[in-house]
């Protein structure tokens, strides 16, 4: 099996199988004994390859691209490599392939990352085939996006009322749900979480504020949440800032990208019971409760655990 990760795309990891495009003129047999020596060094002969056993159209997201692939996969036994020569991989290939391993089917029952063609995860009974391929229809291969994140809470206490800066959006995929969130985003790779959050802060509000002047980590957090079709899981830090520091600088244009202009629709600072009475999802959730928390931080990151949205 072969562990990639989609550096040009979506920044997943999963598993799939040697294999790729059939070129112009070429079987599919002829293709998959190609790829097969290309992607490992394995050579072997057509003969006595088995298959194909499996047949499915594959819908795959890949580095800003979607691809439909109809493929057909075949069974080449170990013992029928006839010899093993140097991998012959492309720029691409060797940018985004990170392993390649033996893996049994308990392996890959329990495997954290996808793993494609998913039917491997399952029992192998295709390796006792001796008839017609089956079909698996269609699958999506829309791979789980696992990745660190930064969040401030920026805290304005004029007044006397404490408010905090949110965020209101919604999915691009399904624009009735919309739903209130921090300022914050994925960690670059490279950065640190406060240098992130920091960044953030200043793309999506404006508001600029030193490293130094956030407060935290105050809360950690591993939030499972779809947007845009995608599945993600993302680590993160969130940190506590002050309106009147950022005030101490002159504010910058917010910069949104193309998917946070699209998915944007207010920024507004909202006191804690606005939040909590809010008739829309508000993440992280624990922002409908009391705020003493972190608006008089004791100085301790506290773990909220794994959170669903």
């Amino acid at each position: 099996m072969v562990r990639e990760t989609d550096v040009r795309g979506s920044g997943a990891t999963y598993w799939y199988t040697p294999g790729g495009g059939i070129e112009d003129g070429e079987t599919a047999l002829a293709a998959a004994v190609r790829e097969l020596a290309e992607e490992t060094g394995h050579v072997v002969e057509p003969e006595s390859v088995v298959g194909p056993v499996i047949r499915q159209v594959s819908l795959i997201s890949f580095a800003g691209r979607e691809t439909e692939q109809h493929e057909e996969f075949f069974v080449v036994r170990a013992s029928d490599i006839v010899e093993t020569v140097g991998r012959q991989l492309t720029q691409d290939e060797h940018e985004t392939m990170d392993e390649l391993v033996w893996r049994t089917a308990a392996d890959l029952a329990h495997e954290p990352l996808p793993v494609w063609p998913s039917v491997l995860r399952g029992p192998w009974d295709f390796l006792d085939s001796s008839g017609d391929a089956v079909d698996l229809g269609v699958e999506l291969r829309t791979a789980r996006v696992h990745r660190r994140g930064a969040r401030v809470l920026l805290i304005d206490r004029e007044g006397g009322t404490p408010r905090i800066l949110m965020i209101r959006g919604h999915d691009p995929h399904q624009p009735d749900r919309a739903f209130w969130f921090t300022p914050g985003g994925g960690i670059e790779p490279g950065e640190a979480p406060r240098a992130a959050a920091v960044r953030e802060l200043a793309e999506e509000t404006g508001h600029v504020l030193e490293h130094g002047e956030l407060h935290g980590p105050v809360w950690r957090r591993t939030a499972l949440f779809d947007f845009a079709s995608r599945p993600y899981t993302q680590h993160e830090e969130i940190f506590v800032g002050r309106l009147e520091d950022a005030e101490a600088r002159a504010r910058t244009t917010a910069e949104w990208s193309a998917i946070e202009a699209e998915t944007i629709d207010e920024v507004a600072w909202m006191t804690q019971e606005e939040v909590r009475d809010a008739s829309i999802e508000v993440f992280p959730r624990e922002l409908r409760e009391p705020w003493d928390a972190f608006v008089d931080w004791d100085g301790v990151t506290r773990d909220l655990g794994v959170e669903s949205e």
